[in-house]
């Protein structure tokens, strides 16, 4: 699994998810994003400056409005099922190029404060089980 995100995190070549992407998968985007910064109990302020980097780059917002679309990720956070739901959506609504790339955000997002946890590499594992992808 380790293989499998250093290899996300050195590709350039996937597909941006995009900023037309609607409010909903925008906002599943956010939801899992800082899922994956919170897998391993702690919400640094690295991983928070690069979730909020991330959503305004991929989606061209303005701070503010990453920093609204992280505080109502953050709530959305507390239900598993809400998570499940969001990567369901996502899994279904993009082609696989996007899913790529939302796994290398994933992997940029676990590594932002220089390590890879356990909780980490599992939830990557099964990110990328559930989009299709093989290590």
């Amino acid at each position: 699994m380790k293989k499998l995100i250093e290899n996300a995190l050195a590709s350039n070549d996937h597909a941006a998810i995009g900023d037309e992407l609607p409010y909903k998968l925008q906002m599943a985007t956010a939801a899992l994003l800082v899922y994956a910064a919170k897998a391993d109990g702690i919400f640094s302020e690295d991983e928070l400056s690069t979730v909020m980097r991330t959503l305004a780059k991929e989606f061209k917002h303005p701070d503010t409005y990453s920093a609204e679309m992280i505080e109502v990720a953050i709530y959305l956070h507390e239900s598993q099922k809400r998570i499940t739901d969001f990567i369901r959506l996502l899994n279904q609504s993009l082609v696989q190029d996007q899913k790529d790339h939302l796994f290398a955000l994933v992997a940029k997002v676990i590594r932002s404060d220089g390590r890879v946890s356990v909780a980490e590499t599992i939830l990557a594992g099964d990110l990328a089980k559930s989009f299709g992808m093989t290590d």
